[in-house]
């Protein structure tokens, strides 16, 4: 049986041995080429930090070569910089290759190499959360994105997009943590960095460690509510006959948040899923 799968005879699937020879085969005009490895860079900005376990790929590098060609950007004198591929260079070191294939894709700025680090990672889904939220901190923060960019360059909610970067705003020493527990859910590491204070992040761990993390999350919502009650604020405009009084049940909200919870609001008054009566 063939394993193309039903594909035709004719045609080559793209992780086939032979993908990387018929990509590389035109003699003109190719964006595939061998590149030395000694030739080619890390990149500074790259989202993923951990490499994780290579032994799996260096294991087929050995068996079957490099199945997916890396993606560079041309840095000038016959040097590149690696915009996506970084575990598959570290790969084939281990294994003593000299050469890689590479796809070489004209990059305009470090901001373009982050994106295409970033998307291809996500799609991947390589990066933890941290990561990824410190890929998306480094786009608001060095290259002026506003969340609402990021959603669309990334193809998220602006809300996940929100929640996530909230998660880079947890301190280092509670990240280590989070790692030594194993805690990867991003709605658990949300409720962290809801946290009021390291010491609340801290019983949150605890508790998820011991199988009682939703409850200690709901415990202290309440000592905060008690505590501090509801945080409002109202909007009114003086050349507007109208106003408007926002509580939060949380005592970090961020900016982001409320307008995108302003924009949902407009969004269900538009479809009419909200009523205002028969008077509008």
């Amino acid at each position: 049986m063939s394993k193309k799968r039903g594909l035709p005879d004719s045609k080559k699937m793209r992780h086939s041995s032979h993908f990387i020879d018929t990509l590389f085969a035109r003699e003109e005009n190719t964006l595939g080429k061998m590149v030395s490895i000694e030739s080619l860079e890390m990149n500074p900005d790259q989202p993923r930090k951990n490499l994780g376990d290579l032994d799996g790929l260096i294991t087929s590098i050995h068996s079957y070569g490099i199945l997916e060609p890396l993606l560079v950007s041309p840095l000038g004198n016959g040097r590149y910089k690696i915009v996506a591929g970084e575990r598959r260079y570290h790969a084939a070191l281990a294994c003593g290759l000299t050469e890689l294939p590479c796809l070489e894709i004209p990059v305009d700025s470090d901001v373009q190499n982050l994106e295409i680090a970033l998307i291809e990672n996500l799609q991947r889904q390589d990066l933890d959360a941290f990561e990824e939220a410190a890929g998306y901190r480094m786009l608001q923060d060095r290259h002026s994105y506003t969340q609402e960019m990021i959603s669309e360059k990334i193809g998220k909610k602006r809300s996940t997009i929100a929640e996530i970067i909230a998660i880079s705003e947890i301190p280092d020493e509670i990240k280590d943590l989070c790692r030594h527990a194993d805690i990867k859910a991003k709605s658990l590491l949300l409720e962290i960095s809801k946290a009021g204070n390291i010491k609340e992040m801290r019983e949150i761990i605890d508790a998820i460690m011991a199988g009682k993390g939703r409850e200690t999350i709901r415990q202290l919502r309440k000592e905060k509510q008690k505590k501090h009650g509801f945080k409002n604020i109202e909007i009114k405009a003086d050349d507007f006959p109208i106003k408007m009084r926002l509580n939060f049940q949380s005592s970090k909200i961020h900016k982001e948040e409320i307008i995108n919870f302003l924009h949902q609001i407009i969004k269900r008054i538009e479809n009419e899923e909200i009523k205002l009566g028969k008077n509008f």
